[in-house]
């Protein structure tokens, strides 16, 4: 779920219809923001740059993104 906002002066509903097959493409699903429009989850990356090779493990990354959130996966070459 992602909030996308226009730049000054254009209209986002004009923009997805100019764009709709792109849009289409990318998104399963296109509406407009309300209140009621909430996330039930939220997945972001995290990326690391300049931790010596010996931080690079699980531990040291479930550390990283703290205890309010999970560890959901690392990609197998920074596992290797």
């Amino acid at each position: 779920m992602i909030l996308m906002t226009p730049t000054e002066g254009k209209s986002m509903e004009n923009l997805v219809k100019l764009n709709k097959e792109w849009f289409e493409s990318i998104f399963d699903t296109i509406d407009p923001w309300s209140e009621n429009s909430l996330a039930s989850h939220k997945f972001v990356w995290v990326r690391c740059i300049g931790l010596p090779i010996l931080f690079l493990n699980k531990d040291c990354f479930a550390k990283v993104v703290g205890e309010v959130v999970s560890l959901v996966f690392i990609d197998k070459d920074t596992e290797n």
